[in-house]
């Protein structure tokens, strides 16, 4: 159970870091050579931590407000590798116009000397509506 909401505490970190655009805390999350697919919304896939957070920066940070809600966490760990899903909500907010993404998440995380850090993510979306011209993508 320790492992489990230590894992869950990394997922909410990340959508956190987002919101705050607070790019050090998003780095923070990851593995240095961590992979994230953003494909399923026309995003890359980042290589790398610092990828990561030049694509975030970059599709979110001209961004008036985002928020981003995350939940319904299943957590499987096997040792020092875990897996998990989570569901989330995405709302983006700029010049009065706005945008939703809902979806979810695959991960891997692995345990490392600074805990647990996102090894590989992957976003599905399941919808998006609103004014699609504010995203960054």
């Amino acid at each position: 159970m320790i492992d489990r909401q230590a894992i869950i505490d990394v997922l909410i970190k990340y959508v956190t870091a987002l919101d705050q655009k607070d790019w050090e805390l998003l780095a923070e999350q990851f593995t240095p050579d961590a992979v994230v697919d953003y494909s399923a919304e026309g995003g890359p896939v980042c290589r790398g931590r610092a990828e990561v957070v030049a694509d975030c920066q970059a599709d979110l940070g001209a961004l008036d407000a985002t928020h981003h809600l995350t939940g319904n966490f299943a957590v499987d760990v096997q040792g020092d590798v875990a897996t998990s899903t989570s569901l989330v909500q995405a709302w983006h907010y700029s010049g009065g116009a706005t945008q939703l993404m809902a979806g979810g998440y695959r991960d891997r995380l692995v345990r490392t000397p600074e805990g647990w850090k996102l090894e590989h993510r992957e976003l599905r979306v399941a919808f998006e509506s609103g004014d699609q011209s504010i995203k960054g993508r």
